[in-house]
Order: C-alpha cells, then sequence, then structure tokens
C-alpha cells in the first residue's frame, strides 16, 4: 500500500489562489503505484475546502484539518482500522471551481 501525503498552504490574511490540489508529478507517480497492483489512500492536509483531482485513482482519502502533535498516531490508527473516521465535514467540499 502506497500511503501519500499532499497539502496546500495557507496563511491568514492571505487568499488562496485556488481551491485545487495539483501535482502532476504525484499524478504520475500513483499511476505507476497502482500498475504494481498496490492501493493507495491520499493524506489530503488541507486548510479548507478543496478540490481534489483524480480522485478515481485513490483507493481512499483522508481528509485533514489543521493537525495536531498527536496527528500520526491518529492517522495509523486510522489506517489500521483501530478507530473508525467516522467524523462529519464541517463545510462542504466542491467539485470545481468557479471562475
Amino acid at each position: 500500500m502506497a500511503i501519500v501525503f499532499n497539502g496546500l498552504w495557507s496563511a491568514e490574511e492571505e487568499d488562496r489562489p485556488t481551491l485545487e490540489m495539483r501535482s502532476e508529478d504525484l499524478k504520475d507517480f500513483l499511476k505507476k503505484t497502482k500498475k504494481g497492483g498496490r492501493k493507495a489512500i491520499l493524506v489530503a492536509n488541507v486548510p479548507g475546502p478543496t478540490i481534489i483531482p483524480n480522485e478515481e485513482i485513490y483507493d481512499s482519502i483522508l481528509v485533514n484539518f489543521y493537525s495536531g502533535e498527536r496527528f500520526s498516531q491518529a492517522l495509523m490508527d486510522v489506517i489500521e482500522g483501530k478507530v473508525n473516521p467516522s467524523g462529519k465535514l464541517p463545510v462542504t467540499f466542491p467539485n470545481q471551481q468557479n471562475e
């Protein structure tokens, strides 16, 4: 299994130029991973609503907002099935960006 981390940068008093998470390198990496028959999990570290392109490439997407110092243990508990990630997202994620 490949656990892939990707995210967006954001700061106070600064608007993000786009809601899209873009990465052609990541897309190519995932295609190679999938050809090998492995599952791919995307861990998206995002500051808010985000458009995640090529979502059909991933077997699972875990969305993380503002992680803390226990994030790595919490993430592994979810991946290993020790806890159910049944939390509800506090926002709606769009499927396209309006220009």
